[in-house]
C-alpha cells in the first residue's frame, strides 16, 4: 500500500486511534498491521518474510540468552559465545538470509551472466526465473536481519524477548518497503517499551509535518518529473549533449525527491506512533566530496556498508593500498545491493573511484602541507603574515562552492549509470554529455536548465531550513501545536484528494 494514497491515510488514522486508545494491545496490533501491510499486495511473499525472520530469531536465541530478570531498559546481551554450536547457528542465519536474497533478486542476473560468459543459453531456467516476483523491500529487511545477527554475535544488542517483538522490529510498516534500515540496538528497546510510548502535541505536529513534506516531494515534485525523465532516458544515446545533461539533472532531483519523500513519511509515521526512526537524508547535493555525500545520502545504508562490509574487510587499518581495495569492494557491494544489473555494479565502482580519488587527494595534500609547514619561515612579527578575516572567509567559501559544484556534477553523471537500461546506453549518454561538439542550446533546453537551477535552489532552501529552522521559528512559537497539526492534516487531505497523479510506486521499493 502506497503512503501517498487516501486508502493509506484512512488505514493510518484507524491504526493511530486504536494504538493510542489500547496501549496494552499495541504490540499485537502492530504485529497484525505489519503483516497486513506487507502481505496484502502479494500474499505469497509474507510466508517467506516470516520464515526468514523466524530462522534469524531462533539462530540468535540459540547463541545467547537475555539476562534473567532484567527489565526492558536493563536488557543486555549475554557474553560472547563462539563455540561450534554458536558458529553453526550464526552461519545458518547468514546462509538463510543470503539464499533468500540471492534467489529472489540475483538468480536471473547470475544465470544470464553465466550464459553470456559460457555462450550456453538456458531458456527453460530463464523462463522460470523471469516469472518470480521480487518481494517488496527484500534488500532492506535482509540487511536488518543480517545486522541483527552480527550485532547479537558481537554483544552489541540483546536478543528480542519474543518473536512478536522481533517481528514488529523487523517489519514495522512505515519502514518495511524502503527503509530506513534500523539497528536492533536503536529500535528493539522502543518496541519492548511500546505500551509506554507517549506522543505530545508537538510530536504529533512534527509527524504530520514530515508526512506533508514527504507527500509534496513525492506527489508534486517526483511524480511530476517522472514522465519527462522516462521520455528522455528512453531516447538514450540519441540525445544531444545538452538534452542528456537535462535528463541526468532531472533524474538527479527525481530520485532525491522520491526516496527522501519515502524516508520523511516513514519517519513521520514513526513519530505519530511514538517511534524514533533514523533520518536517512541530510540534503546530499550540498556535499563538497564523496565522503560527505555518503554521510548525507541514504545514511542508514552507508553506515551499514561501513560497519558490516568496509570495516570487517580491514577498513583503513592495513595501509593505503588495502584501504583503496576495501573502498572499491564496499562500493561495488553497495551498487549490487541496489539492483541485479551491471549498471548498478559499475555505478558502485564509479563512486568507489570517486572516494579513492578523494582519499588520495587528502593523502597528497597532507604530505604537501607538512612539507610546506616545515619550510615556511617564521613571521616577522605579530600578525605579519595573517590574511584579513574577510578574505579568508571569502576564499574558504569559494573553495567550498567549487567543491560542491564538482561533487554535484560527478554525482549527476553517476546517476546516468544508475538510471540507464544498460551499460551501452549509459556510455552513449555520457559520451554525449562530455562531447562539446554535441552541444546545441535551444529555447526549450534553456528553460529546462532554468528549471533545474530552481530545483537546486529549492534543495538549498531545504538545507537551510533543516540546519537552523529560523524560517519556521515564528510559526512554531506563535501557533499552538494542535493548530499546526490540524493545518498540516488539512493540506495533506487536499493533496491526496485534489492533486491527481499516477500514484506511482516509490523508486527504492523495487530494491
Amino acid at each position: 500500500m502506497l503512503f501517498h494514497t487516501p486508502a493509506f491515510a484512512a488505514l493510518l488514522a484507524l491504526i493511530l486511534i486504536l494504538f493510542h486508545a489500547l496501549p496494552r494491545g499495541r504490540l499485537w496490533m502492530l504485529a497484525v498491521a505489519d503483516a497486513l501491510f506487507y502481505g496484502l499486495p502479494n500474499p505469497a511473499h509474507l510466508p517467506v518474510f516470516l520464515a526468514v525472520s523466524l530462522v534469524t530469531y531462533y539462530c540468535v536465541l540459540g547463541q545467547r540468552e537475555v539476562t534473567a530478570g532484567a527489565g526492558p531498559s536493563e536488557a543486555v546481551a549475554g557474553p560472547r559465545t563462539h563455540g561450534t554450536r554458536a558458529n553453526l547457528l550464526f552461519a545458518l542465519g547468514l546462509l538463510v538470509n543470503a539464499a533468500n536474497l540471492i534467489f529472489f533478486k540475483y538468480a536471473l542476473f547470475f544465470t544470464r551472466s553465466m550464459e553470456g560468459l559460457l555462450g550456453v543459453p538456458l531458456p527453460a531456467l530463464d523462463s522460470v526465473l523471469v516469472r518470480i516476483a521480487l518481494p517488496v523491500g527484500i534488500s532492506f529487511y535482509t540487511f536488518q536481519l543480517v545486522g541483527y545477527l552480527v550485532d547479537a554475535r558481537r554483544g552489541q544488542v540483546a536478543p528480542a524477548r519474543s518473536f512478536v517483538q522481533f517481528w514488529v522490529f523487523i517489519s514495522l510498516f512505515p519502514k518495511v518497503m524502503a527503509g530506513p534500515i534500523a539497528r536492533g540496538s536503536q529500535l528493539l528497546p522502543q518496541v519492548e517499551a511500546v505500551g509506554r510510548l507517549r506522543r505530545s502535541a508537538n510530536g504529533v505536529s512534527r509527524g504530520l509535518l514530515l508526512l506533508l513534506v514527504g507527500l509534496v516531494k513525492k506527489v508534486v515534485l517526483a511524480d511530476t518529473l517522472a514522465p519527462f525523465v522516462n521520455r528522455l532516458f528512453a531516447q538514450g544515446a540519441s540525445l544531444g549533449g545538452v538534452e542528456a545533461w537535462i535528463a541526468a539533472y532531472l533524474f538527479t532531483f527525481q530520485i532525491y525527491f522520491d526516496f527522501s519523500a519515502y524516508s520523511d513519511m516513514a519517519v513521520g509515521v514513526g513519530v505519530l506512533l511514538g517511534f524514533d526512526l533514523p533520518q536517512n537524508f541530510h540534503t546530499p547535493y550540498v556535499s563538497a566530496g564523496p565522503g560527505e555525500f555518503w554521510r548525507r545520502w541514504h545514511v542508514t545504508l552507508s553506515t551499514w556498508i561501513r560497519d558490516y562490509v568496509y570495516i570487517p574487510l580491514g577498513g583503513s587499518r592495513a595501509g593505503l593500498p588495502r584501504q583503496i581495495a576495501n573502498l572499491l569492494l564496499a562500493m561495488a557491494f553497495s551498487g549490487l545491493w541496489h539492483g541485479a544489473a551491471w549498471t548498478f555494479v559499475v555505478w558502485g565502482l564509479y563512486h568507489g573511484c570517486f572516494s579513492v580519488a578523494e582519499k588520495l587527494t587528502q593523502v597528497l595534500s597532507g604530505r604537501t602541507g607538512a612539507r610546506r609547514a616545515r619550510s615556511r619561515p617564521e613571521p616577522a612579527g605579530p600578525g605579519a603574515s595573517a590574511r584579513p578575516g574577510a578574505m579568508r572567509l571569502l576564499a574558504s567559501a569559494l573553495r567550498r562552492g567549487v567543491a560542491v559544484a564538482v561533487c554535484f556534477h560527478v554525482v549527476v553523471a553517476g546517476w546516468v549509470l544508475f538510471r540507464s537500461a544498460d551499460l551501452g546506453t549509459a556510455v552513449g549518454m555520457l559520451r554525449q554529455m562530455l562531447s562539446p561538439r554535441s552541444f546545441a542550446f535551444s529555447t526549450g533546453s534553456l528553460a529546462a536548465l532554468a528549471l533545474v537551477a530552481g530545483f537546486y535552489f529549492l534543495h538549498l532552501a531545504e538545507y537551510l531550513v533543516r540546519r537552523d529552522g529560523a524560517a519556521l521559528r515564528f510559526w512554531r512559537t506563535r501557533v499552538p501545536a494542535p493548530a499546526r497539526g490540524l493545518a498540516y492534516a488539512l493540506v495533506i487531505a487536499l493533496i491526496l484528494v485534489f492533486v491527481q497523479t499516477e500514484r506511482s510506486t516509490f523508486i527504492y521499493s523495487r530494491f
